[in-house]
């Protein structure tokens, strides 16, 4: 697989591989990687397949297809940055890949990987981080009591029955940009009546507040599935445990 991932001033490529025999034998490496040339600001990880002590010391041999895997390697002057599951950099990107960690939790007997890119981007606030409101525990009545309230106390709001009825042409020029007045007055009554529903809503909803890496879409079904992949993982790695190393490869 790879993806080229853009911003407004950055871009880097990113590949992945799985270094898998296709049915005439042939391995992706050979096949597809070590006869070309990673392009600028690139990412490489694979699951190599491969067996060398660069990358796994324990290894009592190595592999047919490591060695010129490594020539490739060295050749493009890419980093490494892990093992046993490889990822590699070229040189731009070397110092600006941070914060490589394994994520076991997913569902595979492959962690996936997740590392930083450092850019120039300008960093923003991410919506899903502001408090809401938890509408399922809110106080209906509160609400439309403390609602009336607000309308009242809002001069704005009051002061609408003497706004004449807009005209065809007062709302083409609306439309146009030509009635700078009518435009106010809308805008004024929009931001009074999302003021009065604020403020009902602030004496009778109860606030939300999320961790640091909300999850919106999160629910009690996916919280039973990730127990039972826990549960069941816990028990992959006991019995990986008690195998010999020759049968777990």
């Amino acid at each position: 697989m790879a993806i080229t991932i853009k911003g407004s001033n950055f871009q880097f490529n990113l590949f992945n591989v799985y270094n898998q025999t296709n049915a005439e034998g042939e391995k992706t490496l050979p096949r597809a990687i070590l006869n070309t040339k990673l392009p600028p600001s690139s990412i490489l990880v694979l699951d190599s397949n491969e067996h060398h002590p660069l990358w796994d010391p324990l290894c009592p041999t190595t592999s047919q297809g490591a060695q010129p895997f490594i020539d490739w390697i060295e050749e493009q002057d890419l980093e490494l940055l892990n093992t046993p599951d490889l990822s590699l950099v070229t040189p731009d990107l070397a110092s600006k890949a941070t914060d490589w960690q394994t994520i076991p939790e997913t569902g595979s007997d492959h962690y996936g990987l997740l590392f930083s890119i450092q850019t120039n981007a300008d960093l923003v606030e991410n919506p899903t981080n502001q408090p809401r409101f938890n509408t399922a525990k809110a106080n209906w009545d509160t609400f439309n009591k403390e609602l009336e309230t607000a309308i009242q106390n809002s001069q704005t709001l009051q002061d609408m029955d003497q706004i004449s009825d807009p005209r065809k042409a007062d709302l083409m020029d609306l439309l146009l940009g030509n009635n700078t007045e009518l435009e106010q007055q809308l805008e004024e009554i929009g931001k009074a009546i999302t003021q009065a529903i604020q403020t009902a809503a602030n004496k009778a909803i109860p606030i939300t507040r999320l961790g640091p890496k909300p999850k919106a879409w999160w629910n009690k079904e996916l919280t039973k599935l990730r127990q039972d992949t826990s549960h069941y993982r816990r028990i992959f790695k006991e019995k990986l445990e008690t195998t010999a190393i020759h049968d777990a490869y």
